[in-house]
């Protein structure tokens, strides 16, 4: 992207091509990602696939004392974000991010992780499994545990 260097210009840049595969759960069952930059604000391609609202299940967590965390941000130009979308929307969700920086001159980083499965930091097996299919072929291998996966873009 063309750099504006007048008056309140920010840097900025494009990270394209970014995909999330689950493949064994045939990419339906949901999956919690958090998404940010150090030094600057993300914009996603498609925040509307997001859901950065319906996070009741860590709440209800929460309230027994079990590890606590909530959906934040919109997706047009966070710092910081979490949502939730099944594994076929991230990949369109982070099919084009756009980048800001807060600095000229500065490294940074943005960070992805993606938390899959059920409990702990996940979803509940609930929330989770929010797509009920009734024929055998589509039946999930869900994990009773939670698997984190995390990746660092420079």
């Amino acid at each position: 992207k063309n750099q504006t260097t007048g008056a309140g210009a920010r840097p900025s840049a494009f990270v394209e091509g970014i995909q999330l595969l689950d493949e064994l759960d045939f990419n339906i069952d949901r999956v919690r990602v958090n998404v940010w930059a150090y030094n600057g604000t993300l914009k996603l391609a498609h925040p509307e696939l997001a859901d950065f609202s319906n996070c009741r299940a860590n709440e209800r967590q929460a309230l027994v004392g079990k590890i606590d965390w909530s959906c934040f941000g919109d997706g047009t130009g966070n710092r910081n974000m979490t949502f939730v979308a099944t594994p076929d929307n991230v990949t369109a969700i982070l099919s084009k991010v756009e980048y800001s920086g807060f600095f000229w001159d500065h490294e940074d980083k943005i960070v992805i992780q993606v938390y899959d499965g059920v409990e702990g930091q996940c979803l509940s097996q609930k929330e989770h499994r929010r797509v009920q299919y009734q024929e055998e072929r589509y039946h999930t291998l869900h994990n009773d545990e939670c698997f984190f996966s995390m990746a660092t873009i420079s």
